[in-house]
């Protein structure tokens, strides 16, 4: 059965996920977080059961705002494109304010959730059980991709990227482990969907608990999703089969070089590619400087008396690595990504850094036991 949860909330995902998966039902669970992400997913994806939060977001970010009738307007849009998505086949609305919600759906019903009762349990075991007696086809091909360990990545340039270096460089590997996003992913869907593997605890044919991996950039919402993540996993099987990535500054020669002076720049996957692929998109107009510039601000820099320029030649820092000053411009990423890969294409060690962060990771996922 393909469940589909849009919450923006990791506590109430967290609940929820919980209540599904101790049915002990055969559930294929998906998540998003604002009603263009459950859209996208409606796209690419069969649902038999969706569960929506009544407040939601049309797109998560720093300055969207919550709508209070956010998921009448994701039905609204689930009725409008119904002949180009994959139409739920039932559909249940979890909220805290039931109250707030009186047009919420003429067909579908909504239950009250609350954190700290579990009232809502009943009404929505009843309804997976319902779903289940009727014979509903769930994916296969998804429920077997979930047997095997698992690296969740923010996005599907990442997972471009880090495939390329997979089948060059770890080809005995490679059919053992997946790796795994979805558009429009990041951090918090990592955060998610490692939460939802805790509570899954999927084990192999050995009886061994099938790990899964989240890979996190080293920036602020990196840090704050991840740190949600581990909140959730008390358990010591939990934190055997889940753990944590982060991309960080001993993964790339350059990168490191602004951490010794104290210049600590946020991290992502394609800051750990050279300069000259770097300087290539700079020209091509696919940077944006960093905003905020610095995680913490450079002790010997007073920004009132001294620009970054002037800064960066008194301490002469190499002008060709200020590059990484600049980040990828989200419509820009696979743009960049596929030039990046037809340079590798010619030359591989242009990923070495990749190659590296990889190995790290399989290391940690796939244990002598399931080599």
């Amino acid at each position: 059965m393909n469940v589909l949860i849009v919450d923006d909330s990791i506590d109430k995902l967290s609940d929820v996920s919980k209540v599904l998966i101790e049915t002990n039902l055969t559930l294929n669970i998906g998540t998003a977080e604002d009603i263009q992400g459950a859209m996208i997913f409606l796209e690419e994806n069969t649902v038999d059961l969706l569960i929506l939060d009544q407040y939601l977001p049309v797109r998560k970010g720093k300055d969207e705002k919550i709508l209070k009738d956010g998921g009448f307007q994701l039905l609204s849009e689930i009725s409008r494109k119904a002949k180009k998505i994959n139409t739920p086949k039932y559909v249940i609305g979890l909220s805290q304010y039931v109250d707030e919600c009186p047009g919420f759906s003429d067909i579908w019903c909504l239950i009250e959730y609350s954190p700290t009762h579990t009232k809502w349990y009943n009404p929505l075991i009843k309804i997976l059980n319902h779903i289940s007696e009727a014979n509903v086809n769930a994916t296969s091909d998804n429920l077997t991709k979930q047997l095997l360990p698992t690296l969740f990545v923010e996005g599907l340039t990442d997972v471009d990227l880090l495939n390329f270096v997979l089948n060059h460089h770890f080809i005995d590997v490679k059919d053992k482990f997946i790796i795994a996003s979805q558009k429009n992913a990041g951090a918090n869907w990592v955060a998610q969907q490692l939460v939802i593997w805790g509570h899954q605890l999927s084990r192999n044919s050995e009886r061994q608990l099938v790990k899964a991996i989240g890979l996190f950039d080293s920036d602020e919402a990196g840090i704050k999703a991840k740190n949600d993540a581990i909140k959730k996993l008390n358990s010591s099987n939990q934190q055997e089969a889940v753990k944590i990535g982060t991309i960080q500054a001993k993964h790339s020669t350059n990168i490191i070089e602004f951490y010794k002076i104290g210049l600590q720049i946020e991290i992502e996957i394609e800051s750990l590619l050279p300069i000259k692929l770097l300087n290539y998109a700079d020209e091509q107009g696919w940077l944006e400087y960093r905003n905020p510039l610095f995680i913490d601000l450079p002790k010997n820099w007073d920004q009132m008396t001294e620009n970054l320029s002037d800064y960066l030649d008194r301490i002469k820092f190499p002008k060709d690595s200020r590059v990484y000053l600049k980040k990828i411009k989200i419509s820009k990423k696979e743009q960049f990504v596929k030039f990046v890969l037809q340079q590798a294409d010619e030359s591989i060690e242009v990923l070495d850094n990749l190659k590296t962060l990889l190995s790290e990771l399989i290391n940690t996922l796939i244990t002598k036991e399931g080599s």
